[in-house]
């Protein structure tokens, strides 16, 4: 068996913001909620229990008063819900992802339906879909897509208005090959 060793290892820069920022956070509020996971990483999840930061799998489990959003960001909708619970939002949204989120919102706003490639049940890629505002979809096969096309205004020899976005974690390549799928 041949062992390859990834080229990146370790957390990405908008998951050791979020860290560094949710440590000091802690200084001035004590126990903090995050809306999932601050990472996909068990063991680091359980060191920052221990430091008072401990994930909650939805809104309606939130217990204290400060709840923070982790580096894969949120939708508009659900920033909004939680503003409504008189709930302190930490935001430590990685700005790489606020980038895409601005992004997507931009072109929804501007007339496009817009086509995430993505996990469309990750956390970055939902909050990505909610600030399309109705006017997205995600997935990782352009095929998906087609199938898809009733929730957006796609049709066959129309001329389409369409903005096309990556998870933010998705390699180049990978997005390069979808989109050529997508215009086959």
């Amino acid at each position: 068996m041949e062992i390859e060793r990834a080229g990146e290892l370790g957390l990405c820069f908008g998951v050791k913001r979020a860290v560094r920022l949710l440590k000091e956070a802690t200084n001035e509020y004590g126990k903090i909620e995050t809306l999932g996971p601050v990472v996909h990483n068990r063991q680091l999840v359980q060191e920052l229990a221990k430091v008072g930061i401990r994930p909650v799998g939805e809104l309606g489990q939130v217990q204290g008063k400060i709840l923070a959003i982790t580096a894969h960001g949120a939708s508009p909708v659900l920033l909004s819900e939680i503003e409504t619970r008189c709930i302190h939002i930490i935001d430590t949204t990685c700005p790489i992802v606020r980038k895409a989120q601005n992004a997507v919102k931009k072109l929804a706003e501007g007339g496009f339906d817009v086509i995430i490639f993505g996990e469309a049940e990750h956390p970055e890629v939902k909050g990505l879909l909610g600030w399309a505002n109705g006017k997205g979809v995600a997935a990782l096969d352009a095929k998906r897509i087609v199938t898809c096309s009733s929730s957006l205004r796609l049709e066959r020899n129309k001329l389409l208005r369409l903005g096309i976005i990556s998870q933010t974690t998705q390699s180049q390549s990978a997005f390069v090959e979808f989109i050529a799928q997508l215009i086959a």
